[in-house]
């Protein structure tokens, strides 16, 4: 299995450093925001969401457009008992979809339900704001959980009353559905891609006895089995791959680049509940590669792609806290699955924290405690308690060569009060610290077992870690007083 890579940001180090565009307060009445959609040239299309008081099934939610600026272009207001789920973004259109119960108030029309009766929604706006539709595809309940735009058609997972009626569908630009097919048994299937050829790749998860259409799903005979599968484009099945995969996580993700399949899911593991991979795999169905990241229970997570340098960047958001972090995880690798960088989100709710991106911009937005940080930077502060923000920026990787015969005098410490050269590292380190005193220094791999442990008696020393298998690591650095943490990663 391929090891994984972690970058830090010292200053003589290789810096990655994200080039921040904007960010935005959005009104604390808000419950939470969302951004769902960026367009390619960097454009936002968020969800402000605001619960009813009563009846609480759901509330109002207010579409929003910023430019590349972050200024507000327009706003939709949708009513009644309403909740936004999804948003994409193609060609000048705006798609979203949601869910109701009882009433939908939208462009000045009242749609109501019976009572108790979830429906699903999909509305279609352009880029400028005006509306061209709004269908309520089914007349019983369907929680659309998933949308897309491929080949000038609209795809879309839906969740029924139980596991045993979700669907993946399809319509033509005008809302009208044209096809589905449906899952039988203890089973759910939430996210899909399709290749050029128009066939279409499935994840989801399963007990015994799932069903998609004529296909037996594999179990392994443990409950949460995920799987994916291929289909034509038709939704007649190809091939399924379901014995690996025994999983906590209810929403694993697919991808598809240069004709390379990925595969995001979190997987059981004996001691610490589930572990987030990304499986990589051929269109034959045919395993590649893969690569984890750190244990956590049943985390959720975002992903998704952006451009650097014209090369595809694959973005792993994660959802849960990491103590080696001390906020949220956010990974930037490429398509052979090695970690380019990661950096660390701190103070956001993880329920509420929302990723969305394109080939030039990413933008996340969250709900948060006093305020965003993002690695050492705070780019959001709110006054009084919580808020919602939105924050956009580019990954750019432009790096700077170190100077070698650089001195302890020629460094300014970092806020953490140890340096770590070069990094990337292949054979040795520098570790410089600003202690009077000797120091403990350790290195963790990130499923946190310690590796190496030395005691440094000088301000600095060079460290052999050539015994180190290439990856991704932590390294502690522990005085009489404090403890300090940074990053490493061994090429």
């Amino acid at each position: 299995m391929k090891q994984f890579l972690l970058l830090i940001f010292s200053i003589y180090s290789i810096a990655q450093a994200q080039v921040f565009n904007w960010s935005s307060e959005v009104n604390s009445t808000y419950d939470y925001v969302s951004v769902h959609a960026v367009s390619p040239s960097g454009e936002v299309y968020a969800s402000n969401y605001t619960k009813n008081p009563s009846p609480a099934y759901y509330g109002i939610n207010d579409i929003v457009k910023y430019d590349t600026a972050g200024n507000q272009q327009w706003q939709y207001s949708i009513g009644g008992n309403a909740r936004v789920e999804n948003m994409i973004f193609d060609d000048g259109t705006l798609y979203f979809s949601g869910v109701f119960r009882d009433s939908l108030r939208f462009n000045d029309s009242l749609i109501t339900a019976a009572s108790f009766l979830d429906l699903s929604f999909i509305v279609s706006i352009d880029s400028d704001g005006s509306f061209n539709w709004l269908t309520t595809p089914w007349a019983t309940k369907r929680l659309i959980y998933n949308l897309r735009f491929y080949n000038q058609n609209l795809y879309a997972i839906t969740l029924g009353t139980s596991w045993e009626s979700g669907t993946i569908s399809k319509f033509d630009l005008n809302g009208d559905l044209q096809n589905e097919q449906s899952v039988s048994g203890a089973v759910s299937i939430s996210d899909f891609v399709y290749d050029d050829s128009n066939n279409v790749y499935i994840s989801g998860y399963c007990n015994t006895g799932a069903t998609f259409g004529s296909l037996t799903i594999p179990n392994t005979g443990s409950s949460y089995n995920s799987f994916i599968l291929k289909t034509d484009a038709n939704f007649n099945p190809i091939w399924v791959d379901a014995g690996p995969h025994i999983t906590f996580d209810f929403e694993s993700k697919v991808y598809m680049v240069d004709d390379t399949l990925y595969y995001f899911h979190a997987r059981k593991t004996a001691n610490t509940g589930a572990t987030p991979y990304i499986f990589k795999y051929t269109q034959q169905g045919s395993f590649v590669d893969s690569v984890s990241f750190m244990d956590a229970w049943s985390p959720p997570f975002e992903h998704g792609w952006t451009k650097n340098n014209g090369e595809d960047v694959i973005i792993l958001l994660e959802s849960q806290g990491a103590a080696a972090f001390n906020g949220l995880p956010l990974y930037f690798l490429d398509k052979n699955l090695s970690i380019l960088r990661a950096d660390t989100l701190r103070n956001l709710y993880s329920f509420y924290t929302n990723l969305s991106a394109s080939d030039n911009a990413i933008c996340i937005s969250g709900k948060a405690n006093y305020g965003i940080n993002y690695n050492s930077d705070t780019l959001l502060s709110f006054n009084g308690g919580s808020g919602n923000g939105i924050f956009h920026f580019n990954y750019d990787s432009t790096t700077s060569t170190p100077d070698s015969n650089v001195s302890v005098n020629d460094i300014s410490f970092t806020e953490s009060g140890i340096t770590v050269y070069p990094n990337p590292a292949e054979d040795q380190i520098s570790i410089l610290h600003e202690f009077n005193e000797s120091v403990q220094l350790s290195i963790y791999s990130l499923s946190g077992s310690e590796v190496y442990k030395t005691r440094i008696t000088e301000e600095k020393a060079i460290v052999d870690v050539s015994m180190l298998p290439s990856g991704c690591y932590v390294i502690q650095v522990n005085s009489s007083e404090e403890s300090f943490i940074e990053k490493l990663v061994i090429h």
